[in-house]
């Protein structure tokens, strides 16, 4: 992530795809692992409509789907 954020800031108002995003995150630990996912997709290009939802009893599995 913070190859993500050198990235961004060498770049102002430029945005990465999703992959790049997902290459410099792939050793990154979150407390909670939906943060990781949720955050990747916060600094992509394109959030693929995709919105964070916490809700009770939700895990992984359904962040992907």
């Amino acid at each position: 992530m913070l190859r993500a954020k050198r990235s961004l800031e060498s770049n102002p108002g430029r945005l990465r795809d999703l992959l790049a995003n997902l290459y410099d995150a792939y050793l990154c630990e979150a407390s909670d692992s939906r943060d990781l996912v949720y955050a990747v997709l916060g600094l992509s290009i394109h959030n693929y409509s995709i919105n964070p939802q916490y809700l009770l009893g939700s895990c992984l599995q359904d962040v992907f789907l």
